[in-house]
């Protein structure tokens, strides 16, 4: 890992500052460090991440990476790993895209962020998806009481707290914290 270290004085103690450049980890565990910027088409993120980097000659590159051929990205202290949602394209593939998870255990949360600019302004949405560790695919997380119900079947606590509350995208965390708390398997 390139790490940049920083040293300064304070009050007679050492304090190290530790910054570290955005970078993309492609699926043969290749890390290459630059700006990473995220793509947009239509306004909307898509599933490709744009780093910026030099390379040891010092010549300047920009590649572009599909959700496909990346582990994940570091961009501005946040890692944005790829999961496959279960949704396919037209082409009959599952679709993987670049979120952050939020939440871990046996179920996690995770998030993504699609940004959409209009002119001069900007409207971000996060979309939340559930993921069992045995599952493969992540499936979206809806504030609608019929479909949570269905995904947590099997933790009445679960049930229970959603059939209590008017649940919405806040409710997320909570929800899957409930689950590995009472009805996760480790």
């Amino acid at each position: 890992m390139k790490l940049k270290v920083v040293l300064g004085l304070s009050l007679g103690c050492i304090n190290i500052l530790v910054a570290q450049d955005d970078f993309v980890v492609t699926n043969k565990n290749d890390t290459i460090y630059g700006e990473v910027i995220t793509t947009t088409f239509n306004g909307f993120i898509t599933g490709e991440a744009k780093i910026k980097y030099k390379d040891e000659n010092g010549k300047q590159n920009k590649d572009t990476f599909s959700a496909n051929s990346l582990k994940g990205y570091y961009k501005d202290g946040l890692f944005y790993g790829t999961q496959m949602v279960d949704e396919k394209d037209i082409n009959g593939h599952l679709i993987k895209i670049f979120v952050r998870k939020i939440a871990r255990g046996p179920l996690s949360l995770f998030q993504q962020e699609s940004t959409e600019y209009r002119g001069p302004t900007a409207q971000t949405t996060l979309t939340y998806y559930f993921k069992r560790e045995t599952e493969t695919c992540m499936t979206q997380a809806r504030p609608n009481q019929k479909k949570l119900l269905k995904y947590f079947d099997d933790c009445q606590e679960v049930k229970n707290a959603i059939i209590n509350k008017s649940i919405n995208k806040k409710d997320f965390k909570s929800l899957v914290s409930l689950y590995n708390g009472n009805c996760a398997i480790y």
